[in-house]
Parts: C-alpha cells; structure tokens; sequence
C-alpha cells in the first residue's frame, strides 16, 4: 500500500459518526450585501458599508467586487430601491416578442446596417484576459468538445479543444450564464442555468434548456416573474435518469422530474454548489453560502443538512467535490463567512454521512506568495476539484490554484496572478472552476480573464481563452484623425488598446474611461476606479498618473477633453477640476457641498465654458461661464440619470438617458438647458438607457445604448428605430461615433466591442425643377433651412423624358436656387 493510499485510510478511520440537522427556510449569507434576506437594494447597501466601514479596503479583499455590484444596480433598481422584474428583458425586447417559449437566433431588424465585431478576441492571457468565465463543462465521451457560461458574454462552444469558440447564445434576454449541464444520454439537450452565479450583476430569467444542440432556447417552467432577482450556480442532470435536473439557486434547491416543464423546491436556502455521489446519483451533495452542507439519499426529493465534523460557526460559502476513483470520498472545501479566507478543507468517508477537518492552514484563498494573510475573497471566487484518478489529489481556486496530494493535510501553490519572475505560473486571478474533464487528466481552470488547462496537475498551464469574445468593457475612445484606433476600459483586465495595427493591453485593474488627443494620437488617457486618471505621451507604450485629487470620484468617474481645445481637460470627483496642460497641473471649478461624486460629466462642443455634471440623481448643475457660477436644475424624472449628449452648434439643446424600469421615462430633451424638458421617449422598451450620442450633420439623429441594444431617433421619422442588426442582446454602456469612417462605435458590457455604419441621410425633396450648371452643379430649390449639411453626400434622383438615374452628388455641388442654407 502507497503511503499515500495509507494516509487515506488511516484518516478515514478515525471518522466520527454523527447526527442529522434539518436547517430552516430562513439562511443569511457570508456576504451581507448579497443577503437573501435583504430584498431592497438601499438595504444591501447600507449592510455592505456597514460590513466594511472597519475593513481594510485592498485587493482581494472584495470590496471591487460589491462596488461593481452596486454601480450595475443603482442605476437599474427603482427610486424606492426594488429590484427589476428579471423577466423585462424577455418580455420587453422586440425580436423576442411573440415566440412563445422560444428565443431564436435571430438578431435586431435593420438589414442596411449590420455591426460588426471589432475587439478583443485575443489575449496573451497570464495577468490580462479577455473576460470572466463563471463555468467550464466538457460533452460526454469528448474532452474536445468544451462549453463555458461567462458572468455576462453567454454560453460559447469549441469543438477543437479551445483552439475556437463559437457563442450561441446572443439572442436570449440576459447573457449572464451560471452554469450549464449537457444530457449524457443525448448531448443536443442542454441546459443553462442563467444569471451571473458569482457577482450576481447579471439577469437570471431561470433554467433555459435547448434540444437542438444549441441553436435555440426555450424557457422551462422555472422562470422568474417576480421582482425578486435570483442567482443560480449549479445545474445538474440525473445520469441514470435524465428527466431529472436539479438546480442550486439563492433560493433554494429545484427539483424537475420532466425534463424542465415543471419545478419543485426542494430544498429552502442560498445553494452554491451541488455534486452527486460517483456511480450513485441518488445520493447528492450541496453547499450552501452560509457554512451548510446538505445531504439527499433520495436522488434530490428531499434534503437534510449535515453537521457532524463540520464547523458550526464562521462558515461561509462552500464548494463541493467527489472523484470516481473513491466514490466514498467528498470534500467540502469552506470560506469563512468572517475574512472570506480559508477556514478550512473537510473531508469524508462515508458519503458525506460524516467529516473531518483536513487542514485549515495556510490561508489558499488569499492573494499572496505564501498564504499568510487572513482576507480573502472567498464568496465570489471558489472552485474546488479532486483527481478523477487520485482521490487525495485536490485542487483549490481563491485568487491562485493550490494543489494538495495528500487529501487535503499540505498545499503548493501552483499559480499566482501575476509574474513572480521565478517560472512559477501565471494564471488570472479569481478562479471561479476547477474542472476535471471526465475519464481524462485534463484539468480546466475559470477565471476573471479567461480559460485555462493543464495535463499535468497543474504543473504547467495553457491559454485556450483566444476567440472568446466577451470583454465587459465600461468606456470607450476613439480616434478623430485615424478610424483604426479605440481604445476600451475593461473590468477585471485593464485597459486595451488597438494601435491601428494589434491591440496593447495596457494599464492595471478595471480599466474605465478612456481617450486619445483628437490633435495627437500619441497622447492616450485611461483610467481605473474612483478616477485614477492615467497619462501616456508615447501612445500606450507607458503611462503615468495625472489624479488631480486623493479624493474618490464614481466607480466611472467621467472626465472630458475640451471639444475645442483637447489640452484642457475637466474632470468629475465630488466637485469638477480643469487641467490646461493635459492634466500635469488641476484647478479645481466648483464647490459643490455634500460627499457625493459626479457620474455625468458633459461639456458643449461649440462653448466649452457651457458644462453639465450630475451624480446621477434628481438634478443637474449647469455652469455658462466655465464654473465661475453653477445653477441647479431638476431632472423630469427620478431615475438615475446614465448620460447626456448636447447639440454640436447649440449648448443649450440637451438630451439625456435615464436607466430604470420606469415605463416611458427614458429619454428627453431640453432645448433651453435644462430648465425644462420634453419626453422623447416614444416606443423604446421598458428597459435601462444608458448612454446617448449625437450625430453631427445630421437632421437631429441620436442614438441610444440600452440593456439589450441600440435604437436611433432624428426629424425625419416618427420614433425610435431599431438599429441592432447582427449585434448580440447585450448591454451597451457607452456609444462614440468615428467621423472619417462613418462607423458608431459600442463597448459593451460582455461581447467586446463593436461598429456599425452610421445611419445615412435620405432627403425627398419631391418634383421640382432643377437644372445642371455649368461644371456639372445640380441646383434645385431648399425649402428647410439646414437640412443639408456641410461633410454629407446626398443622392439625387433626376427625372426627365428620356429616363431616369441616380447619382451621389457631393455638398458642393449642390446650389440653393429657394430659401435656406446648404
């Protein structure tokens, strides 16, 4: 006998056998901010400040991760602080509509205008990535054949091992995917668990389950229709009967026996994770995220938590694993509810009847080299996963990967989240899923960036997330000389930049707004959270911080180069500050009262001394003389206000958006600044707006960026006009236009980046007369002052006796023979 083999044995001797505790229907979570308890927004807010007023505030820590959270629901929750219907998106986006249960492949309407996808697919992974990966599962009897669900980018397949991926999820009405479970029976059944499992910043709308391999989705009998947002982590199918398909959500456990058309709770409280017995599937493990395991002998009909051996206080989110090569065994592996560090590895021998403790030290759920610290981030990132082959071999995910081979007693770290320079590995932090594919010795690893594997237990690691396109990008900037430069802010993986040539991934953390100098393209500006505004002189290649104050500004926190003069830049914290250098020196323009940080920040292009900041809530300020003097005006609606676009000619003409569920309330405009406002808002769905631009040269057309798409509005049509052809159902959080190449550009909270072809300019004049001048010029008469406009080709279609034609005719061939201006 190994010695190895020993250790198990002599450890699975001295097992003490225990009793059986049925916990209640009410369980409180590790994280008071994502309690199951608190049901209003204001109320997890208030629990998270107060868990952390006496907390340090550091990396890995968790603290990004709630203030990611609340920027995403703030906006989207109702004034009084109730969660949206998580079915809006379902019922609200038009190309949804009228399908019954089915969600097709079909997207957006317009067929003129199709987007395109422009960026990230590729990365050099390591510290950078493309975007988090919440679940890794591979098809039965095909370790090639892999499927991820990310927090907010869909379900995406590979066929060849993760050379490639394809997504097939772009149409459903939320793209945030928990986990996902393939019938071993039947592998064209497949099932997702939706919503974002570890963050809970996307929508869950259920359990969708699809029968064609992918293609199409169909909801399933648990669907939520109430206003209480759900999260589900796990999703499971009975390999001995596939009808049955259990599902661990926040609010308890799920049972079908129908392959989905119907639902039972079986099980109340806040599950994180589920596994059956290896070889038995009547018999199932689940984790709860307050320190409960639970046990089912019945295939999942009913539960009863365990206790004996496990801890009875501190005990936070839990992960379970199991391995065929001792199907006896399981581990439960604990966060503490307390520091979200290790409190510990348990491990059983008796199908879970009873445990022990195997270690608790050193802390493998930190960020560091060595596992000495006492935080961790254990309720967002935990994965667990034991050697098909070798039941003491186990692996552990925190921020790193650690490997113990000798049941849990010792750990090596294997990973670390950054380049220790001494050939240790280096993988993206946050580890969401350790996963064995089955009967094989390849481990996956999923991540805030990405997707990796190893074939030699986590010794060496590989790469596979390149094609993966589901960036969560906040911001966007774009060149006004070059249409072949953007630069995008990335949460989880900094700041990227497309060069015109390949992308640099540049900067550190969540990467948030960005710009390049309209005047010098070598001039490049980034930033990170609560405005760490960064600086780079030599186009990307380095950069240095320009924060005008130690102060904390929003999450997002706008800044703006000067329209008419980009060496002056402003700048929103709690109050506005101006650099006339670029940001090398700050004033500061305002002396606003109260902690509150501005989230909008707009100056006019025709006058900067005109400027417009909020914090988003019942008002604006509005300077007219460069911040000399500011006045407060009251927004139309309570919402939060998401953004504001103004009139290239006119700084008095503005719209602005406004997130929220409020029906009709989305956009509207003012055209004497603000002191009063008209509701544009027309048809466009019940769903948030957060982001407006406005095309110049143009007959007043703006453009919108919601949850699931684009929508454009201008003089020449009755209402809001669906622009989403070929674009995923995904949340657009910032719109830009690019003049020289006519493109609209869209960073995307989950599928990158993207552009489209502005909307063309099609003006009927009629049957009038017209003449061709000397030189070929086409004169006619203009009834409508300015509705040609300088920069814009129109076409002409000329009638006479001998036929008809059609040609592009250039502004400046054009000459006004009636009233108005060309």
């Amino acid at each position: 006998m190994s010695p190895l083999r020993y250790h198990i044995m002599r450890l699975r001797g001295i097992v003490l056998f225990g009793t059986l505790l049925i916990l209640g229907s009410s369980i409180a979570i590790a994280q008071p901010w994502i309690n199951d308890s608190l049901q209003n927004f204001y109320e997890v807010q208030r629990a998270a400040q107060e868990y952390w007023k006496d907390r340090p505030i550091e990396k890995g820590q968790g603290w990004k991760q709630f203030k990611r959270w609340e920027w995403f629901w703030e906006q989207r929750v109702a004034p009084s602080g109730e969660f949206p219907n998580p079915m809006q998106l379902l019922m609200e986006r038009p190309v949804l509509k009228d399908k019954g249960s089915k969600i097709e492949k079909t997207l957006g309407t317009s067929s003129t205008n199709p987007w395109t996808f422009i960026g990230q697919s590729e990365s050099e992974g390591g510290y950078f990535g493309l975007g988090r990966i919440n679940s890794v599962i591979t098809n039965p009897g095909n370790a090639n054949i892999i499927w991820v669900g990310s927090g907010s980018g869909g379900a995406w397949k590979s066929t060849n091992g993760g050379t490639s991926w394809t997504c097939y999820t772009d149409a459903l009405p939320t793209l945030g995917v928990g986990d996902i479970a393939i019938d071993p029976t039947n592998t064209n059944v497949i099932y997702l668990a939706t919503g974002d499992g570890n963050a809970s910043s996307a929508y869950s709308v259920g359990v969708l389950k699809s029968t064609d391999g992918g293609e199409t989705w169909n909801t399933t009998g648990l669907n939520y229709t109430t206003t209480q947002g759900r999260v589900m982590s796990r999703i499971l199918i009975n390999p001995s009967n596939s009808s049955i398909v259990l599902v661990a959500t926040n609010n308890g456990i799920f049972r079908t026996t129908n392959g989905g058309t119907s639902w039972t709770q079986v099980q109340a409280g806040n599950f994180k994770d589920m596994e059956f017995k290896p070889g038995d599937p009547s018999v199932i493990y689940a984790g709860t995220s307050n320190g409960g395991v639970f046990r089912s002998s019945n295939s999942g009909s009913s539960f009863s938590q365990i206790t004996s051996g496990l801890p009875t206080t501190n005990g936070g989110r839990i992960e379970i694993a199991v391995s065929p090569a001792e199907p006896e065994i399981a581990y439960a592996l604990f966060a503490s509810s307390t520091t979200n560090g290790f409190l510990g590895l348990y491990i059983s021998y008796n199908s879970g009847l009873t445990w022990s403790l195997a270690s608790n030290s050193p802390n493998i759920l930190d960020g560091s080299v060595t596992g000495n610290t006492n935080s961790g981030q254990g309720w967002y990132d935990l994965a667990l996963a034991v050697s098909p082959v070798d039941a003491a071999e186990v692996f552990v995910g925190g921020l790193n990967v650690w490997r113990s081979q000798d049941a849990g007693s010792t750990w090596t770290r294997l990973t670390h989240w950054y380049d220790l320079g001494n050939n240790s590995p280096t993988i993206h932090a946050d580890q969401h899923c350790l996963y064995f594919a089955p009967g094989t010795s390849r481990l996956f690893a999923a991540n805030d960036g990405g997707l990796y594997t190893s074939t030699n237990s986590g010794n060496s690691w590989s790469w596979i997330g390149n094609g993966l396109r589901i960036t969560q990008f906040y911001r966007l900037g774009t060149s006004a000389s070059s249409s072949s430069k953007y630069i995008f802010g990335a949460q989880d993986n900094s700041t990227k930049y497309y060069n015109g040539s390949s992308w640099m991934e540049i900067a550190t953390g969540d990467g948030m707004e960005s710009a390049i100098d309209p005047s010098n393209e070598n001039i490049v500006y980034t930033s990170s959270y609560y405005g760490a505004l960064q600086r780079s002189l030599n186009g990307g290649s380095s950069f240095a911080s320009i924060r005008p104050t130690q102060s904390n500004g929003s999450w997002i926190t706008p800044y703006m180069l000067n329209p008419q003069n980009p060496s002056t830049i402003f700048a929103g914290y709690t109050n506005v500050w101006k650099s006339l250098n670029r940001g090398s020196t700050w004033t500061q323009i305002s002396s606003f009262s109260g902690s509150s940080t501005l989230n909008v920040l707009q100056v006019a292009p025709s006058d900067s001394n005109t400027i417009y900041v909020s914090t988003g809530s019942t008002s604006i300020r509005r300077t007219m003389n460069g911040g000399g003097t500011w006045t407060t005006l009251n927004l139309p609606v309570s919402n939060t206000l998401t953004y504001l676009a103004i009139h290239p000619n006119n700084p008095q003409h503005i719209w602005a958006t406004f997130s929220g569920y409020s029906a009709g309330n989305k956009v509207f405009v003012s055209t004497n600044g603000g002191s009063s406002w008209a509701n544009i808002s027309g048809s466009l769905s019940n769903i948030p707006v957060n982001c407006i631009v406005y095309q110049n040269n143009s007959p007043n057309r703006i453009y919108v960026g919601t949850d699931v798409g684009v929508y454009y509005l201008d003089s020449t049509i009755s209402d809001w006009e669906d622009y989403n052809q070929s674009l995923p159902n995904v949340i657009i959080n910032e719109l830009e236009i690019q003049y020289s190449s006519g493109k609209l550009r869209a960073a995307t909270y989950g599928r990158g980046a993207w552009e489209a072809n502005i909307v063309t300019t099609s003006i009927n004049v009629g049957s009038v007369p017209a003449q061709v001048c000397q030189g070929g010029a086409l004169s006619l008469p203009i009834s409508s002052s300015g509705l040609l406009n300088s920069g814009n080709t129109y076409t002409a279609q000329l009638s006479s006796s001998t036929g008809d034609f059609t040609s592009p005719i250039p502004i400046g061939s054009l000459t006004a023979t009636g009233s108005g201006t060309i």
